[in-house]
């Protein structure tokens, strides 16, 4: 890593001097070094969307990876990337090759459902393992919905949605507009626990509407944490010694390229192909002998899609086509006692082919209409062996999900006065789908083994959003109803790796939300309420075994507040706030939900582009940052016995900038400080009056594992 840093340093000065004789580009406004604040760029999102029902969203949120070197962590990963949402409470589990849970407005649902340019990353399985895969240096931004997306992203989860956007020069370049016919962006990190990390982003412009953008990524730490093993003891949880995690490191490989063109006839063109390869130990328990097994992941996404506006009537038409295949090989694994289920191997494969219109009208007043049809395929392959077992006791899964979802939207907008616009909007959606399984498993703890071989038509499912928004001069009201449903996951209900047996009696999960709020320049305050049904969670059935079952209905009560504001022009404060009241119901009785924290609270602020002068032709700049996230304390268990409490996370990071508008170029060089107060205990109580310290580690996912330290060196030019 150290020659990386070397050669970053050799080479940047030679393309420096090689571009001396290149023209001037042209330099937007936004690229001056002026920001706007988050609340600002929420709240003309919020307007635009009064006007445009059909393609924004009054709480749609963009979470950009362009940011001013200094003014907030450089995002390591996507999982980095979703601490920025302000509609989200986000929890981290294993450190940096961990798992990642995202809930939007409290939702109790598994995941939201995660999106690449609009093709679903959810097929047979969930989400997260396809998001973590994706290259981080092809992701230019997050577009969150907390309640409701746009009719055409054909929502198939009842927990939100965020829609990842591929990079391009625009998005992706702090220059980027220009005239330059080659832009290059060169990154390289080090940091805590041997995390090593080097990219390289190119950007081509063939012509003035055709850019092909390529990127590769190389990321690899040990990951080798010291955690606390004091034996499992409550009687003497202060007894112990420290030990560093072991079989715990990772490696991945990703990268991506992209093509964006327009086209006459076909309109706008955007091609992208991503791939993410990683090796990952899986480490022992605490205190006992390390573990020798891997898992390898690996991953193959592309994308398709054009957007045609007709200039005669404004009808726009926009077709897409996705495909994805991922895998997933267990290697070494072993079981010194009892049996442990382990996946040999696993593969997942999933089609989309989506197309959807939208024209204009002024039947009523100003209409928009909206038609959508989606149609997608899913398969799953999964050979599971038992080990220390005859081979009996081996399983295969084959199992593949067809579906075609239709939608229907249709807005009025009403604009009264020049400042005074209102506006309804209706989505409705319906799904038909059936399904082919050949299933022969047998798990040593189940009673019975069971062989399945089936052809089957599921219900349908459906969902509508009824909305209604007005924008009175800079402030939005909105008050909207929502309903959806979700389908299980292909593993869900036949099994899927690590011991997770088939349960071919869940229903799909559904949820209704009411949620009304106002948004301002300044920020945004809201209220919310909703009532979940037969939610998927996974039970255990023994020490080994677990199953997906439909265990929990529940409500959520809460609401959020938000807001940040530039001071002075270098100083911005911001803070985040949200309460839920999350009730289950089972059996008659009503608990808090387990892992539901009712207060979520981030503070931040930072100091930017604060000069220095000049070094050379460069002009140099320092910016500083500083943030808190806490919660309260939460229930791990259904019956509320056991209390967690975890400190707050205090982070803090700086970073000098060097910035030559006139050739395009940037450098900059930031440390970031994760965890500064090197928080690594939690107190956990239970309803007996036992007290006991614990470290979590990332198994329970508070608090992170110990400080971390990252510096960046990173160059465009």
């Amino acid at each position: 890593m150290y020659k990386i840093i070397g050669v970053l340093c050799g080479v940047f000065p030679n393309f420096i001097y090689a571009q001396n004789s290149m023209s001037i580009p042209v330099i937007s406004d936004t690229e001056k070094n002026e920001k706007t604040s988050d609340s600002k760029s929420k709240n003309q999102t919020a307007k635009d969307s009064v006007e445009n029902p059909a393609s924004l969203n009054v709480n749609q949120e963009n979470v950009s990876v362009q940011t001013l070197p200094g003014s907030a962590p450089s995002p390591k990963s996507i999982a980095d990337l979703t601490d920025k949402v302000t509609s989200a409470q986000v929890e981290h589990f294993g450190g940096e090759a961990g798992a990642l849970r995202v809930r939007l407005r409290g939702s109790r649902a598994f995941e939201p459902t995660y999106y690449f340019n609009g093709f679903v990353l959810t097929g047979a399985g969930s989400g997260e393992q396809n998001l973590s895969l994706l290259p981080n240096t092809f992701v230019g931004q997050l577009n969150v919905y907390p309640d409701a997306p746009p009719f055409w992203l054909s929502s198939m989860g009842i927990g939100g949605d965020i829609n990842i956007k591929s990079c391009r020069r625009i998005s992706c370049f702090y220059y980027g507009k220009n005239a330059f016919t080659n832009l290059f962006k060169l990154s390289t990190r080090i940091g805590s626990f041997g995390y090593k990390e080097a990219s390289v982003i190119h950007s081509i412009k063939i012509s003035k509407h055709t850019e092909i953008f390529s990127t590769l990524d190389y990321i690899t730490s040990q990951e080798n944490y010291s955690v606390f093993n004091n034996n499992n003891s409550s009687l003497s949880a202060d007894i112990g010694t420290y030990e560093k995690l072991q079989n715990n490191d990772f490696s991945k490989t990703s990268g991506g390229i992209g093509l964006s063109s327009y086209n006459e006839f076909f309109g706008k063109i955007k091609f992208d192909l991503a791939f993410g390869l990683q090796n990952k130990g899986v480490p022992a328990e605490v205190g006992s002998q390390a573990g020798t097994q891997r898992l390898n992941r690996n991953l193959l996404l592309t994308t398709l899609s054009s957007e045609k506006i007709f200039a005669e009537n404004g009808l726009q038409w926009n077709n897409q086509i996705g495909f994805l295949y991922n895998t997933a090989d267990n290697k070494n694994f072993n079981s010194n006692s009892n049996f442990a289920s382990q996946a040999a191997n696993s593969t997942n494969t999933s089609v989309q082919v989506k197309t959807f219109l939208i024209l204009p009208s002024n039947l009523i007043s100003h209409e928009q209409t909206g038609v959508s049809l989606d149609f997608n395929r899913s398969e799953q392959e999964t050979n599971t062996t038992v080990p220390n077992s005859s081979s009996q006791m081996n399983s295969h899964v084959n199992v593949n999900r067809t579906e075609v979802r239709s939608a229907l939207f249709e807005a009025v907008i009403f604009p009264i006065t020049e400042q005074w616009i209102f506006s309804s909007n209706v989505n409705a959606w319906i799904s038909f789908a059936g399904a082919n399984a050949n299933m022969v498993e047998s798990y040593p703890s189940v009673d019975s083994s069971s062989s399945l071989q089936k052809s089957d038509r599921e219900k349908p499912v459906s969902g509508y959003t009824f909305s209604l928004q007005n924008k009175f001069y800079e402030m939005v009201h909105y008050i909207r109803y929502v309903k959806s449903q979700r389908r299980p996951y292909l593993s869900e209900v036949y099994g899927s790796p690590d011991g997770v047996i088939p349960n071919v009696n869940l229903v799909p999960e559904s949820s209704q939300k009411v949620e009304t709020g106002f948004n301002f320049p300044i920020g945004e305050i809201g209220y919310f309420y909703a009532k979940d049904t037969d939610l998927i969670f996974l039970k255990a059935i023994s020490q080994t075994t677990f199953q997906y079952d439909n265990i929990e209905d529940s409500s959520r009560n809460g609401m959020f507040l938000y807001t940040d504001y530039y001071l002075t022009k270098f100083w911005n404060i911001g803070f985040s706030y949200q309460y839920l009241l999350a009730k289950m119901h089972k059996n008659g009785e009503e608990t808090d939900v387990p892992r539901s924290a009712r207060h979520y609270f981030n503070a931040s602020t930072s100091i930017e582009n604060i000069s220095l002068g000049h070094i050379f032709s460069y002009e140099t700049k320092f910016a500083a940052y500083a943030n808190m996230n806490w919660q309260s304390s939460f229930y791990l268990d259904y019956t509320n016995s056991s209390q967690m409490d975890i400190p707050p996370i205090y982070n803090s990071g700086f970073a000098f900038s060097f910035q030559n508008t006139l050739l395009a170029q940037a450098f900059s060089l930031s440390l970031d400080i994760y965890n500064i107060a090197n928080e690594s205990f939690a107190t956990l109580s239970n309803s007996t009056g036992t007290v006991q310290s614990v470290q979590s580690n990332g198994y329970l996912g508070f608090p992170p594992p110990g400080r971390r330290v990252y510096l960046t060196l990173s160059g465009e030019f």
